[in-house]
């Protein structure tokens, strides 16, 4: 096996193992895909969301988690997605629950036993593909449009590989091109693109900037938002002290301001970012570092406009075959009939 073959070999396997890693708890029933259908979580979550709940014990959860619950007045099969507000540890373990979106608090107490999972991810929008699977239109287009391509193709493949001349020949001309053909990075490209990307998105980020980090807040925060975005606003408190802002996130709109009570002088990480990204991976990403969120939208949005603009940058070439003098005149003899 050639150098290339094993290096191929290793990334596909690599790929496998980490496909692997996020599949197996589908498959042993740990993880459950749900899709939202009511709004009563907004905008944590939106109605067509698909969220992956995790099964664990419920001595694990703490307030402020996002839990999967089979409410007790529910029919069978029925779930609930809200978030934990109140945790009664004494037997039996309870829950009090409530929706983002929602003003009251929901009218019964989870037991432990409920509790189905904790949201670990969200997928925006991915519900709608099997809500709408009915439509005709759609399961043309998404489904048997490129299912008849495929099987077209592979009937092509079978007929051609029938016939061991034709095998032959497709496998020699296949070596011939592979050992002409090339893929080059026109760096120039590249990092123009590059440019534009960072003259475009750092004069939007750079007023978010200051606002990310740890900082000692006093007893009263107020954040403002003079921008034409909706902004988002995560505060994660340290030292053990309860998150002063519920339900830790706040959704600014432009020319608006929030304000929190923390009743007290904290050491808190702040995460100040524009809405464009889901609120969720808002929340999960400041969870590693204050200035995650911001970093990330940079970096989702420029590979984006690089993946868009992949055909400037990043080109096929294929050497043209060299054509000798003797060639050039046998050819042309043969177009005057000379031979």
């Amino acid at each position: 096996m050639t150098k290339k073959g094993i290096f191929t070999a290793v990334v596909l396997l690599f790929l496998f193992l980490i496909g692997l890693h996020f599949l197996l708890p589908f498959f042993n029933g740990s993880a459950l895909p749900l899709i939202v259908l009511s709004g009563s979580m907004h905008p944590f979550m939106r109605v067509g969301d698909i969220v992956i709940s995790e099964s664990l014990s419920p001595e694990e959860l703490v307030v402020g988690d996002v839990i999967t619950f089979h409410p007790p007045t529910a029919e069978e099969g029925v779930f609930v997605t809200h978030r934990i507000i109140y945790i009664n540890s004494k037997d039996p373990l309870v829950f009090q629950t409530k929706g983002d979106a929602n003003e009251d608090l929901d009218p019964f107490l989870v037991s432990g036993d409920a509790v189905k999972g904790k949201i670990v991810f969200v997928i925006p929008y991915a519900g709608y593909l099997p809500q709408n699977s009915k439509n005709k239109t759609l399961f043309v287009l998404l489904i048997l449009l490129p299912a008849s391509i495929l099987i077209l193709d592979e009937l092509k493949n079978i007929i051609m590989y029938s016939n061991p001349v034709k095998v032959r020949k497709a496998e020699k001309k296949k070596r011939k091109l592979s050992r002409r053909t090339s893929y080059k990075v026109k760096s120039k490209y590249l990092v123009s693109i590059t440019c534009i990307c960072c003259i475009l998105f750092l004069p939007m980020l750079s007023p978010y900037f200051g606002g990310n980090g740890w900082f000692t807040l006093q007893d009263k925060y107020t954040k403002n938002n003079p921008g034409q975005l909706s902004s988002v606003l995560v505060l994660t408190a340290v030292n053990g002290i309860q998150n002063p802002l519920y339900p830790g996130y706040s959704v600014i709109s432009p020319s608006n301001s929030t304000t929190v009570d923390l009743k007290q002088e904290a050491k808190t990480s702040v995460s100040y970012v524009p809405y464009i990204l889901p609120v969720s991976w808002i929340i999960s990403l400041s969870q590693l570092h204050p200035l995650m969120p911001i970093v990330s939208i940079f970096i989702l949005y420029t590979l984006l406009i690089l993946l868009i603009t992949l055909p400037i940058w990043y080109r096929k070439i294929v050497k043209k075959k060299r054509i000798t003098y003797r060639q050039r005149l046998y050819r042309l003899r043969r177009y005057l009939h000379f031979v």
